[in-house]
């Protein structure tokens, strides 16, 4: 009997969406149509199941009316005919069961997978303009430059370096790799801190505005961990797959493989 098998939706965590579809939409649009075609033929070959429990259940009938005319040698085989076909209703009904909860369970997934990226998508979209808000009333009271912040995260002091990231964030000037930088900073002492869910916006925010930037490959592999300690593993996984995809040649694809094989 064919199951039905779900492909793993792989997501795209923080990109925007655009008017065009990208090649990832496509495939997934494609493996949709797959599993429709499946459930079509599902259910015509549970149409083609119960067709057969009639015939069968004809045939008892014909057996049936034939007993009471038959020699006793007869009858017993007329029992043994009837009783064979019996257990072969039982058989194809048990199998329309199966199939009927088959269909059942990929409609149901079908509707999750189109559903899914989406969900992440907004939840992520959400959570980044809630901590800009908050990012916006917050004040540094000390000023410094880009050069002195590096070097105050280079020794660690993340609690100090914090805010001031965060204004410098707001400094409009401030662009290209520095800002993808500071977005990676924020996001690693975040993480560091263990306040996952502001380090997953932080790395979100670098790999949506900054996708070429030389940090994603560590980001992603820090978002991926981020999501596993919230227990979200399938995340966690989608996320480390899209950073071997990406980055091949990155130093952190080994631990992303050697992360992907305990998950």
């Amino acid at each position: 009997m064919n199951k039905f098998k779900l492909p793993l939706l792989l997501i795209l965590l923080g990109l925007n969406l655009t008017s065009c579809k990208t090649q990832d939409e496509i495939q997934r649009e494609q493996q949709v149509d797959s599993l429709s075609l499946q459930m079509v033929q599902g259910q015509q070959h549970s149409g083609e199941n119960l067709i057969k429990i009639q015939e069968l259940q004809e045939q008892i009938a014909k057996l049936q009316g034939s007993l009471d005319e038959s020699t006793h040698g007869q009858k017993e085989s007329l029992k043994v005919s009837i009783k064979h076909l019996e257990d072969r209703i039982v058989y194809i009904e048990e199998s329309n069961k199966m199939l009927q909860e088959n269909l059942e369970s990929a409609r149901a997934q079908i509707k999750d997978q189109r559903a899914f990226l989406d969900k992440v998508l907004k939840t992520l979209s959400k959570a980044s303009t809630k901590k800009n808000k908050k990012i916006a009333k917050k004040k540094s009271k000390k000023k410094t430059g880009y050069n002195s912040a590096m070097e105050l995260y280079k020794k660690k002091y993340y609690t100090k370096v914090r805010p001031i990231f965060i204004k410098m964030l707001k400094d409009k000037k401030i662009k290209g790799n520095k800002r993808a930088r500071i977005y990676h900073n924020l996001g690693m002492i975040h993480y560091i801190k263990k306040k996952n869910e502001d380090a997953l916006i932080y790395f979100s925010q670098l790999f949506t505005e900054y996708p070429k930037a030389i940090y994603n490959a560590n980001g992603l592999l820090y978002m991926a961990k981020a999501f596993n300690r919230l227990k979200r593993k399938p995340e966690s996984k989608q996320t480390l797959e899209e950073l071997i995809k990406r980055y091949p040649k990155a130093k952190q694809v080994k631990e992303a493989k050697a992360i992907l094989k305990k998950l």
